[in-house]
């Protein structure tokens, strides 16, 4: 995939404590403005900034709202993404 575009997302590394007592732990992208099917497909994911630990929510709710203020959050750091590798290894 060299050459291939690069695009922000937002990812959750973790259990999923909202739904699950004992979850195993998985990673999740959600590339935003990506319409294809991604699931079952390898990707390159460059880790660039933390976030947030993960939390519970009073309801699903919150924890929807949560994700939309990530979601913005990493699409603002995806702007000053420069896409070079000396970025991401140094």
């Amino acid at each position: 995939w060299a050459g291939a575009p690069w695009w922000p997302a937002a990812i959750s590394v973790g259990t999923r404590p909202q739904f699950y007592d004992e979850g195993e732990v998985l990673v999740e992208v959600h590339v935003v403005g990506y319409a294809g099917d991604l699931y079952g497909a390898t990707l390159d994911v460059a880790f660039s900034s933390w976030l947030r630990p993960e939390s519970t929510f009073a309801d699903v709710g919150s924890l929807i709202a949560q994700i939309e203020v990530d979601v913005a959050q990493s699409v603002e750091i995806f702007t000053k993404f420069s896409g070079e590798a000396s970025v991401l290894l140094g």
